[in-house]
């Protein structure tokens, strides 16, 4: 495993953690943890480690937001922006553990950035 982004903390206990995982011939897995309340500073640091995974040639995104209150729009244009960046190379991302208020806000925000 080969570490993207240590773990960072800020003040409101955000903690952005993004690592690459190689499989060999199956491809490259960007695994990102989400936890805390994702204010702007925390959804800049999102995004930045979603950039380096889809720069470091991931084929797919894993995104755990099990424990993480999205607070910040740029946390979901982040998430959006990388969905399209890795579905247009034959890729994907999957995002666990939304909060059904952060799923309906992911849905409109796709829907928004489609358009």
């Amino acid at each position: 495993m080969q570490l993207i982004d240590a773990p960072v903390t800020d003040r409101h206990l955000a903690e952005i953690e993004a690592d690459l995982v190689d499989l060999g011939p199956a491809g490259r897995i960007g695994r990102v943890l989400v936890s805390g309340e994702v204010d702007a500073e925390a959804a800049r640091r999102l995004a930045e480690g979603l950039d380096r995974l889809v720069a470091a040639g991931v084929d797919r995104i894993v995104v755990d937001a099990t424990g993480a209150r999205l607070e910040a729009l740029d946390a979901f244009r982040a998430l959006a922006r990388t969905r399209r960046r890795i579905a247009a190379r034959g890729g994907s991302m999957v995002l666990d553990g939304l909060r059904p208020a952060a799923e309906r806000v992911m849905e409109a925000t796709g829907r928004l950035e489609a358009a």
